[in-house]
């Protein structure tokens, strides 16, 4: 080591300073984990040791250069400060929510480790290595910024170094959905209908495809929710990983239902009937599960049918589109899908007449 060379070095995860002075070594312990911020405080704090040997005016009792108390103040470890957040957020969250929260503590514990202060920058290569889409890993910058938002005003931890870093990632355009053409949508139910192993799930295909539903709504809707005549119904629960919540919107609607879909419910409900059962599930009367849904039946059956594959969602932008290629207003087909009218001109303004022609609202003379 050169003469007045100060070396920064981690010691078990801490930031130290070593170095050597006529002939005696020293070792200054900063109170510090190691990241890249602190390892700049940690260079400016050696550069100003370097700069006092060769000038004469190093202190050799270190009172100096040892960290003010604001900079070693304690601060809430990163996993410790998480777990507190979850907790806390748990009470206001659903079910699939919580899911995902979970395993953003799984990814956070396996990228730092046992680290008090996290260079933001770390998780966010660590997320591009796993192959993350830019928007799923700007969600979780964001979730880990509402993490230490509320820390800071818990008084848990001193900053938010995730506050910015969100902004900084660029989402591509969302692409519009590509909604299933009629004879897409014929094949599909065909191969269900035939299907050895998946032909219970028919009536719920159908039902999605017919109505624009969310799956979670078809999953949860039960007996009761349907007119006597089976003619209308009403939005009031969906079921998403056989947990119960409130609709999307925590908002219930009605809407009328067409003669095909209202014929397929009447066969399908038959005389005698438990207004608290499913309207559709599994074999054995349990929730039908989105997930094995799609990655058994659905791939399967649209494999047997040569149909690209589309997430089952996709019957919901099926509906929309021909709905709207139909005629149907587009202020009505929000209102039976629960849609937001702004994001469904948004989105499926190539179905709508969004390019209208002006009406003739004056007579003009025929003066060039």
């Amino acid at each position: 080591m050169a003469k007045g060379e100060v070396k920064v070095s981690a010691d078990k995860g801490w930031l130290r300073l070593v170095w050597t002075n006529q002939g005696k070594r020293f070792v200054l312990t900063l109170g510090l984990p190691d990241s890249k911020t602190n390892r700049k405080v940690a260079l400016s704090r050696a550069t100003q040791i370097q700069l006092d040997i060769l000038s004469g005016n190093f202190d050799p009792t270190l009172a100096k250069y040892k960290p003010s108390i604001a900079l070693t103040a304690k601060k809430t470890p990163l996993l410790e400060l998480l777990d507190k957040f979850v907790a806390y957020k748990t009470k206001a969250i659903d079910q699939r929510t919580l899911e995902k929260y979970k395993t953003l503590q799984m990814q956070i514990a396996d990228c730092y480790g046992t680290v008090t202060d996290p260079d933001p920058e770390a998780f966010l290569e660590y997320l591009e290595k796993q192959g993350n889409c830019k928007s799923l890993i700007k969600t979780k910058m964001q979730m880990m910024s509402a993490c230490y938002k509320w820390g800071k005003e818990s008084g848990l931890v001193e900053d938010n170094p995730w506050e910015r870093l969100p902004s900084y990632i660029r989402v591509p355009p969302t692409k519009a959905p590509k909604p299933f053409t009629a004879e897409e949508v014929n094949r599909i139910l065909k191969a269900f209908a035939n299907d050895r192993y998946y032909q219970y799930l028919y009536d719920y295909v159908f039902f999605l495809f017919g109505t624009g539903c969310r799956t979670g709504e078809a999953v949860g809707l039960r007996w009761k929710h349907l007119s006597a005549d089976c003619t209308s119904l009403e939005i009031a629960e969906t079921i998403s990983r056989k947990v119960g919540k409130p609709p999307k919107t925590n908002q219930t609607r009605q809407f009328r239902l067409s003669p095909e879909v209202t014929k397929m419910l009447m066969r399908r409900r038959g005389e005698n009937f438990n207004k608290e059962e499913l309207v559709f599930s599994s074999l054995n009367g349990a929730p039908i599960d989105d997930h094995n849904f799609r990655n058994r039946a659905w791939v399967k059956v649209l494999e047997k049918a040569e149909v690209s594959y589309r997430k089952p969602y996709l019957t919901r932008a099926t509906f929309i589109s021909h709905a709207l290629a139909n005629g149907m207003h587009p202020m009505t087909v929000a209102q039976i899908t629960g849609h937001d009218p702004a994001i469904l001109y948004q989105h499926y303004a190539g179905v709508i007449e969004a390019s209208p022609t002006t009406p003739s609202l004056f007579m003009m003379d025929d003066r060039p």
